[in-house]
């Protein structure tokens, strides 16, 4: 038996003119972390975290925070302008789960700003000696405005590919100091993956034009 079209790939191209303004309650999407540093294990294409996760609401389910990947340059391309410098994926597995159901991923555009401060986080990523495990704060992964996204449905940008992944792409950037890119790009191992067709899909966004 043939294997099943692919129709709702990721990343795409977010034509902002093109979404459809939503309002979305707190049962159907909340981020809530707690300003907390978590462990994580050093090297590999992303950060991985150990127990106990972070956790959004999506669709009145618990989702934790299993994993960050960072991409340089970005996947999703923002209204025809050339890929952000970095974009970070925050994976999200339903509680309980072992990463082969359905996943939240939150996308956050990073780039480099001579003026940006340094990052508590990324400097403890770049403190930490080979074998020991840093500890980073998610909200040093999250823009200060979190109530402004886009929101589709999607799939998982590397192999296997699967159509699983419901997406939050912020709107906001996140602006990073040269030496936090430089942890960035250290870290950016994850390799890009272009555009793909909207097809019958519609992008939601969470704010005004």
């Amino acid at each position: 038996m043939a294997d099943a079209p692919r129709t709702q790939q990721s990343p795409i191209l977010i034509d902002t003119r093109a979404t459809i303004e939503a309002h979305f309650t707190p049962d159907y999407f909340h981020i809530g972390y707690e300003n907390r540093y978590l462990t994580v294990a050093p090297g590999g294409d992303n950060l991985a975290f150990a127990r106990p996760y972070q956790a959004i609401t999506f669709r009145s389910q618990r989702f934790e925070l299993r994993k960050i990947h960072i991409h340089h340059p970005a996947e999703h391309l923002l209204d025809g302008r050339k890929p952000h410098a970095f974009e970070c994926h925050l994976v999200h597995f339903r509680k309980g789960d072992d990463g082969t159901g359905p996943k939240v991923v939150i996308g956050v555009f990073f780039h480099k700003d001579e003026m940006a401060a340094d990052c508590p986080s990324f400097g403890r990523i770049a403190r930490a000696e080979a074998g020991t495990a840093p500890t980073v704060n998610p909200f040093h992964f999250l823009p200060t405005n979190r109530h402004r996204f886009f929101h589709y449905e999607g799939s998982l940008t590397s192999e296997p590919y699967r159509e699983d992944v419901s997406w939050f792409v912020m709107e906001q950037e996140i602006p990073v100091s040269p030496g936090d890119t430089r942890v960035l790009e250290k870290y950016a191992e994850q390799d890009g993956r272009p555009v793909q067709p909207l097809n019958r899909r519609f992008v939601l966004r969470s704010f005004s034009v």
